[in-house]
């Protein structure tokens, strides 16, 4: 059965206590990958972290799981840039 005089407004918005909140406006995905992977309950006080050290962390990381199906050209072509210089 479908509730009637149900709208917007009177819809309530919950938030649980232990979930810390991002430092700004634009790293949502790398807040809640974190978040995820910490498998604990955190304050703001306790969860401080570098943006773009997260995101250059998340991106070796995905660059180097075995799930990324182009991981072994994309090694070579790094080593070869950082050896070699090029691209």
């Amino acid at each position: 059965m479908k509730p009637v005089n149900l709208g917007f407004v009177s819809f309530d918005i919950c938030r649980a206590t232990h979930v810390p909140k991002k430092p700004n406006l634009f790293d949502c995905g790398v807040f809640v990958i974190l978040f995820m992977q910490s498998g604990r309950k955190l304050d703001s006080r306790s969860y401080v972290f570098d943006s773009n050290e997260e995101r250059c962390r998340l991106a070796g990381w995905l660059a180097c799981s075995n799930y990324n199906k182009l991981r072994a050209k994309l090694l070579k072509d790094v080593r070869e840039f950082h050896f070699n210089g090029q691209s």
